[in-house]
């Protein structure tokens, strides 16, 4: 039947049926391995859970609905709303504040400025209109220059551009083309005289200026009104009303 060797730890095998034996061997070896090779593909690829994460992809992949999109844009649509009108009026408050703040600082500087020059002045002119806007004069008899003259102040509402201005010369001299503009953006076509002067039975006369700021037309913004009071502490009741400084 042959002799059965060993060499370096592998059985060798001799003769016909060992031969057979072999073969068997072989053959069943590999079917083994390529059923085991099969059977471990199989459970890789299909491991426990893999049908739920499939789904799960699935189902994130597909999207939204209609109908979802539809109540998104109207929650969107109803934030912006509110968020816009929210920004809206902020932005009103804010242009109020400012314009009223503008208003107030004109009318401050404006009164600080005629104070100095009313308070001093010997005669005022009775207020007047003229070519539809308003003037007022008034005569200081200080000594403003080495000529010893008189200065003169017009002091004008100009109905048309909205502006409080003045303009000083000294008596006797030409006056001046150029104004002085005291405070803007007022009431246009105003159909009261913002000049009024009084005087008490003890003296002095009192000069009262009324003026009302005015946003512009596409400012949803309330005109504001403003008044102050001069008194010229040197005039007395014999103080000149009319034809100061070569008015009417």
């Amino acid at each position: 039947m042959g002799a059965i060797t060993e060499e370096s730890g592998t059985r060798l095998t001799a003769g016909p049926m060992a031969r057979l034996r072999a073969a068997v061997g072989r053959h069943r070896g590999l079917r083994s391995v390529t059923v085991r090779s099969v059977t471990v593909r199989s459970v890789v690829g299909r491991r426990p859970g893999s049908d739920a994460a499939c789904d799960a992809i699935s189902g994130r992949e597909a999207g939204f609905t209609l109908a979802e999109l539809l109540v998104a844009m109207a929650i969107f649509t109803i934030v912006m709303t509110i968020v816009s009108a929210a920004l809206v009026s902020a932005y009103g408050s804010e242009s109020r504040v400012k314009f009223l703040s503008e208003g107030s600082q004109q009318v401050t500087n404006a009164f600080q400025q005629l104070d100095g020059e009313v308070r001093y002045a010997a005669d005022i002119e009775t207020p007047y209109a003229s070519g539809g806007n308003y003037f007022v004069e008034f005569q200081s008899d200080w000594t403003i220059s080495t000529k010893g003259k008189s200065q003169c102040t017009a002091l004008e509402y100009d109905n048309t551009n909205g502006n409080l201005q003045q303009h000083t010369w000294l008596l006797g001299n030409s006056v001046p083309s150029q104004w002085q503009i005291l405070a803007s953006g007022l009431a246009k076509s105003v159909t009261t005289d913002p000049f009024t002067l009084t005087a008490t039975k003890q003296a002095p006369w009192q000069l009262a200026v009324v003026i009302t700021a005015q946003q512009g037309a596409n400012e949803k913004v309330p005109p504001a009104q403003s008044s102050f009071s001069l008194t010229a502490v040197n005039t007395s009741k014999g103080s000149l009303s009319s034809g100061v400084c070569g008015g009417p």
